[in-house]
């Protein structure tokens, strides 16, 4: 399913720049050689999260720069595994998609995250991720027990031991 939801006015701001190309990776694969090919380049990127952004950081530079935009929307698989109580949970996912699938597996349980629908869970969770069930079951981000992260470098990172092949 293709969406886009960027509902922050800034984009229309003719004060700040706008990406000379956006890049819509697929695979953890071909996020890192999008990062590999910015750095090489090189080029500045700002990563999207998949969602919108209420300080419009992923939208535009502010110093006028040129940049390329890796939107990771296309990197939003949620995968609920009822028997470990947990779900993996691609940065790229809006909460609306992990409701959702959580909704689906099953009505008995939830996760602690923000109210609107359309937030990026990558950066949401980043952030720490309070939402309205914080206050009983902690930030999104206390829920986290294991990440695979992917560093400015183009370095994939299991908790915290680096996995790639340059590691």
């Amino acid at each position: 399913m293709f969406h886009l939801s960027a509902y922050n006015l800034i984009i229309t701001n003719s004060s700040s720049s706008n990406p000379v190309a956006i890049i819509l990776p697929g695979t953890k694969e071909q996020l890192l050689a999008s990062i590999t090919c910015c750095k090489n380049a090189p080029c500045e990127f700002i990563i999207r999260s998949g969602g919108h952004s209420f300080e419009g950081l992923s939208y535009s530079a502010w110093n006028h720069q040129i940049f390329v935009l890796i939107d990771l929307m296309n990197l939003n698989r949620v995968l609920v595994d009822m028997e470990s109580k947990t779900a993996w949970v691609e940065a790229g996912a809006t909460l609306g998609e992990i409701y959702y699938e959580v909704s689906r597996a099953s009505s008995h349980f939830g996760f602690p995250a923000g109210l609107y629908p359309t937030i990026g869970s990558g950066g949401h969770i980043g952030g720490g991720g309070w939402g309205l069930m914080s206050r009983k079951y902690g930030l999104a981000s206390d829920n986290v027990v294991d990440a695979i992260l992917v560093d400015s470098n183009g370095r994939l990172w299991l908790s915290t031991k680096s996995i790639s092949p340059s590691g």
